[in-house]
């Protein structure tokens, strides 16, 4: 089960929606970890299989796939996603990004960033999925069209 809960808190005073797997469930009853430390989540309510936040936002990126140059560009910004330890490797991650990009499609962005990356797992999953560092490889970027 997917549920989108809109403006569920903010974040770069921009309201944040959360996509929630599974079933409902309070934030301290997650397992969600990095690197050994407790996830300290945005927002009390996450999901059974995990939780991904976007928000859409003019953002500074490189301005095309082969620029240095920056500007700013309608994007669809991830802070913060999870999935709870049992339910890793089952293909939920690959799904949820999936429709994240469709959703980003539909309200006309140029591009999808997953920010603040502390799991190295990211940056190989983002490579073999059209994703590239960028901003001192805090974080991953995929254009979406041409």
């Amino acid at each position: 089960m997917i549920t989108i809960l809109e403006n569920h808190y903010t974040f770069d005073r921009k309201p944040v929606n959360r996509i929630i797997l599974g079933e409902k469930m309070q934030v301290p009853e997650s397992n969600i970890n990095i690197f050994g430390d407790t996830l300290n989540m945005q927002g009390e309510i996450t999901g059974s299989i995990g939780f991904f936040d976007y928000l859409i936002a003019d953002t500074l990126i490189p301005t095309t796939r082969e620029s240095d140059s920056m500007s700013y560009q309608k994007t669809m910004r991830i802070p913060f996603l999870g999935i709870e330890p049992e339910y890793q490797r089952q293909g939920y991650f690959l799904k949820s990004m999936r429709l994240l990009e469709e959703i980003a499609q539909k309200q006309d962005c140029s591009a999808i960033t997953i920010e603040v990356i502390k799991n190295p797992f990211l940056f190989i999953w983002g490579n073999r999925h059209g994703y590239k560092p960028y901003w001192d490889y805090k974080n991953i970027l995929k254009y979406l069209g041409p």
